[in-house]
């Protein structure tokens, strides 16, 4: 097979290379952590009134979700409450 010009040197450490190569890519990528879902952002676009092109993104955790629809809802109470048994009229 080898004549004796050839030599087992140059075989032998292109694989080693490879092998070596191959353990310091494993230990390069580290483990993913797992997700914690309360950090997992969340995008809404929505259409503008009145408007066929503007849009607004709106991208947060779901911890800042739960502010926001929070605020909206005491918002809206607000006003509800606020109208509630006044008179109307001039």
């Amino acid at each position: 097979m080898f004549t004796q010009a050839m030599s087992w040197r140059p075989i032998i450490g292109a694989v080693l290379l490879t092998v070596a190569g191959a353990a310091a890519a494993d230990e390069a990528t580290p483990a993913k952590p797992a997700l914690d879902p309360e950090k997992k952002v969340t995008c809404v676009t929505t259409q503008e009134t009145g408007s066929l092109i503007t849009r607004h993104k709106s991208c947060f955790t779901k911890k800042q979700w739960r502010y926001v629809n929070d605020a909206h809802n005491d918002e809206a109470r607000h006003l509800a409450d606020d109208n509630r048994g006044r008179l109307s009229g001039n």
